[in-house]
Formats: C-alpha cells, structure tokens, sequence
C-alpha cells in the first residue's frame, strides 16, 4: 500500500511540474482540488525536491517557493528570452490601456465571489 501511494505521489508531482508550464487550468485545478481537501490526505502531503511536507503552512510555503522560482529569471539555457520579451510587451500594453475611474467601488464580496469562482 505505501509503494501505490509513493507511486501515486510521484505521478501526481510529475502532473504538476508538467501542468504548471503546459496547462495552467488543469494545475490549478489540481491545486484548488487538494487545497480545499479534496484528496488531501492521500499520501499525507506533497514531495517538494525530496522532502515531504505535511502541514498546511509547510505546503503553502513550498508552493509559495516554486512559483516565485518559477516567475524569476533564470541563467538556465533553457530560459526564453523571447518569450519573456513577447508577455513584457503584452503587460506594459496592458498597462497603457488602463485608466482608472474614480466611480468605481470593488466590495470585498465581489474579491470573494470572484475568487471562488476560479477553476
């Protein structure tokens, strides 16, 4: 029993390392899923680079250093600077057409529903 959930763990690391740079639906799908405890204490906790975390806060934390490894520029070969170039063009254009309005009022249930509303 404990190799099937070793097993399953692995596949499920593997699926998210994939999902967070292929398919970013299904990877918060699957983050969502676990964090709202959907499967949550199969295996009893989530393999990050060979340690497993259990707590909350342990995962949250480990979740909160992969992405922010994610998003930063890397002196990997593998890094696309183009790539990088294109999404940097498409967020400052972005910007450029933002004006803000003064009649505008966002309540704290509309964050929420929005929110939970979310893959």
């Amino acid at each position: 029993m404990r190799r099937c959930v070793e097993q399953f763990m692995t596949e499920l690391d593997h699926k998210l390392e994939y999902d967070s740079v292929h398919d970013s639906v299904s990877f918060w799908r699957t983050v969502n899923s676990r964090k709202r405890g959907s499967g949550a204490d199969i295996g009893g906790g989530i393999n990050f680079d060979g340690k497993m975390d259990r707590s909350r806060e342990e995962i949250t934390e480990q979740w909160a250093k992969y992405l922010k490894d994610l998003y930063t520029r890397s002196r990997s070969p593998d890094f696309d600077s183009h790539w990088e170039y294109i999404v940097r063009q498409e967020v400052e254009q972005a910007f450029t057409n933002l004006s803000p309005s003064q009649d505008v009022f966002v309540s704290l249930e509309m964050v929420e529903s929005s929110i939970n509303q979310l893959p």
